[in-house]
């Protein structure tokens, strides 16, 4: 997610990225088009809302301060990552 946030600031910037997900987007401004537009690019969606709603900096203060998975009581993951955890 932190890759994904600092991504997402170098092409609010006006910078190319090098993130695999968003690599093929000049600006930011392309990607939130392809995400609200395009059927293909609706798993873009929540981050572009993220961003849009609270801005890359906030992201990566909340990032910074999660705790380490072995010092927490309760981890919320992805089926995959879940899978042989139970």
């Amino acid at each position: 997610m932190q890759a994904l946030a600092l991504a997402a600031r170098d092409l609010k910037e006006g910078r190319r990225t090098h993130h695999p997900e968003l690599v093929l987007f000049p600006c930011w401004g392309d990607l939130q088009d392809y995400a609200a537009y395009d059927l293909a690019g609706r798993d873009l969606q929540p981050l572009v809302n993220l961003v849009d709603s609270y801005g890359t900096d906030a992201i990566l203060t909340v990032l910074a301060r999660l705790a380490p998975e072995l010092h927490t009581q309760v981890t919320v993951s992805n089926v995959h990552k879940a899978k042989g955890r139970e």
